[in-house]
């Protein structure tokens, strides 16, 4: 008796041998999932306690850079790991493919910003601030589901969290950085920060100063790195502490890659925070 509400129709069987309806829909290449309710023709519901039914589609594609299958991309950068959750991200063309390990105990965010570093309440009822967010993909532990906001183009949730984000299309030119940060809260209302990569100051909010910044144009530039050695250590505490003193006097790169809090002013703030980031990892 359950009946379908679908556009375009779908195509209807009876299958003998199971003695069962088969519905058949087409849907988009590139779809990554199909969402769905059901309803005997009346008042009865089947919406999975008000969640509604998710299936995940394998092989959807908004684009030929990122493959959407739940499974990690090779050309995947890690951005930082904490608490046994990895972060990634790569950027081709003008497509941002994040991705994280999917929600179990905490409901996961990945906030992409164009570097605003106005403070606004976190999403989803939580607690602390963020830095405006140019979109975010989020992931919620208790059914599963995964989805972008204001922005995003496709994601899955697998063995891994992915997404693309066409950034052109949705946000026009594209800006020299992209400025990324993962946090996974307490799933409850007001539920607190638990885990944020890269960087955590241990205040509950997430700054755009403890963001990632993705270059898109020329050499990009691991906040932390001051000496370029691919790893943060605590080398590169001296020296920006050498900095921060005008004991030495770093080039454009090195100031760039030392201004942890992105105040354009090497000082004792990028000294504490390049020190927390150094411990956590």
């Amino acid at each position: 008796g359950w009946q379908s509400v679908i556009t375009p129709d779908p195509t209807m069987t009876f299958d003998a041998d199971s003695s069962k309806w088969v519905y058949t829909y087409t849907i988009s290449s590139s779809a990554t999932s199909v969402d769905f309710v059901f309803n005997d023709g009346g008042s009865i519901w089947d919406n999975n306690g008000g969640q509604d039914w998710h299936i995940a589609v394998l092989g959807g594609n908004p684009g030929d850079d990122f493959v959407m299958d739940g499974s990690l991309d090779e050309s995947a950068e890690l951005i930082g790991s904490d608490n046994g959750v990895d972060f990634y991200a790569d950027w081709s063309d003008e497509q941002l493919y994040v991705a994280c390990d999917p929600a179990e105990n905490a409901d996961h965010f990945i906030f992409i910003s164009d570097g605003n570093t106005t403070m606004t309440t976190a999403p989803w009822a939580k607690a602390g601030q963020v830095a405006q967010w140019a979109a975010y993909l989020a992931n919620e532990s208790t059914n599963g589901w995964s989805g972008w906001f204001d922005g995003g183009n496709q994601q899955i949730c697998g063995s891994i969290l992915e997404g693309v984000l066409d950034w052109n299309s949705e946000f026009g030119a594209m800006p020299a950085s992209v400025f990324l940060a993962f946090g996974a809260y307490e799933t409850n209302d007001g539920g607190t920060l638990q885990i944020q990569i890269p960087v955590d100051s241990g205040n509950g909010n997430i700054e755009i100063s403890e963001f990632y910044e993705l270059v898109l144009s020329g050499e990009e530039i691991l906040l932390g790195d001051v000496n370029f050695d691919t790893q943060i250590n605590i080398l590169d505490v001296v020296m920006l502490v050498n900095f921060a003193l005008n004991l030495e006097t770093p080039n454009a790169d090195e100031t760039e890659a030392a201004d942890l809090n992105l105040d354009e002013t090497l000082n004792v703030q990028d000294i504490i925070l390049l020190v927390n980031l150094v411990l956590e990892n």
